[in-house]
């Protein structure tokens, strides 16, 4: 596998979504564009079309130690709930529910204990590829406690409605994922979720935010050092369904995926903040814990520290996307969501 250059980054401006709603995390998109050189380019795909998908995949990988970049090993799974289940539990997604998906399925926060976390980034496998198909918004729980709280599902915004939008703020092309090239995106740049009349279900409460930070009981037995960011970064996937095989089923067989190693949006152009602005937006109405401006220092640093994809002339061992069953060539994949600075 070749070997990843790190670089630093600042974010320059962030485009929160016009129709974005804190309350029911209705659209619950912003774009970060970051100082980088002429020389270098992000090379993802964004998925567009659902019904394409052979199967799917809910993806998780903390960051251990900012200086030495040590991962945690990523947690993996291909378990969606129905749609029947997803809509009882919200009015948001029975309103909208080509934007949403949901599963009741999480992960061990690695800073409290009794509080679980959900999955980050969700892909979809497109014949022998994977695309990036959605990201973490909310959860919704039974009651008002997710802390120790089994009975909760988890709500992921599917990309595909806001591939335009992203193009026009951007102003530039984004690469789509998609078996048919011929297919235009027609979902205006414009569009928004549908508003449901009642966005409330009696004895359910729709929990975002900094899930990491509700109240729990810290674990100290991990290290001082650890980031709480969470991002999917430099992804084997053969090693992934290796831990899906072990306690989950899936709709496609090991062979029918090629490994891939996966270096993941932690610093996506279009990257969906659920954790950054919903608190931002919710510490103004309740009270509640406030956010750390050091912590967020920290937090855009760490999103901007690997950015996966990115290369540039200038390195001398550039990082590239490579198969695990091709070690000498680049991974087919549609080579970029966005030139985000054209070349000098």
């Amino acid at each position: 596998m070749a070997q990843r250059t790190r670089f630093m980054f600042m974010s320059e401006k962030i485009d929160v979504h016009p129709s974005y709603d804190p309350d029911t995390f209705t659209n619950n998109v912003a774009i970060i564009q970051y100082n980088i050189s002429s020389g270098m380019t992000w090379n993802l795909t964004l998925g567009v079309n659902v019904t394409e998908y052979a199967d799917v995949y809910f993806i998780r990988r903390a960051l251990k130690n900012l200086t030495t970049m040590e991962w945690y090993e990523p947690e993996v799974t291909s378990v969606k709930a129905s749609d029947g289940q997803c809509s009882s539990w919200s009015n948001v997604f029975s309103n909208n529910k080509r934007d949403w998906m949901c599963n009741n399925r999480a992960v061990r926060s690695i800073y409290t204990e009794g509080c679980t976390v959900p999955y980050g980034t969700v892909y979809g496998a497109i014949d022998s590829k994977l695309t990036i198909a959605g990201i973490y918004s909310h959860s919704v729980v039974h009651g008002t406690d997710i802390c120790g709280n089994s009975k909760q599902l988890h709500y992921y915004t599917m990309l595909a409605s806001y591939f335009n939008w992203g193009k026009k703020v951007l102003g530039n092309v984004i690469r789509r994922g998609t078996k048919n090239r011929d297919i235009k995106v027609t979902v205006p740049a414009d569009y928004a979720m549908r508003h449901p009349d009642s966005t409330t279900i009696s004895g359910y409460s729709a929990i975002g935010g900094d899930l990491y930070f509700l109240q729990g009981v810290k674990n100290d037995s991990e290290s001082d050092s650890l980031d709480f960011l969470s991002a999917d970064f430099a992804i084997d996937l053969e090693s992934a369904l290796d831990l899906i095989g072990r306690g989950e089923s899936k709709s496609i067989s090991r062979g029918e995926i090629i490994a891939i190693a996966v270096c993941v949006p932690a610093g996506l152009i279009i990257i969906f903040l659920a954790v950054f602005f919903g608190l931002k937006w919710r510490k103004r109405r309740q009270a509640s814990r406030s956010w750390d401006p050091q912590l967020e220092t920290e937090n855009l640093r760490t999103a901007a520290l690997d950015i996966p994809g990115a290369t540039s002339v200038y390195a001398e061992a550039p990082p590239r996307y490579e198969s695990m069953y091709e070690h000498n060539s680049a991974l087919a994949f549609p080579s970029a969501i966005s030139e985000v600075m054209k070349g000098s």
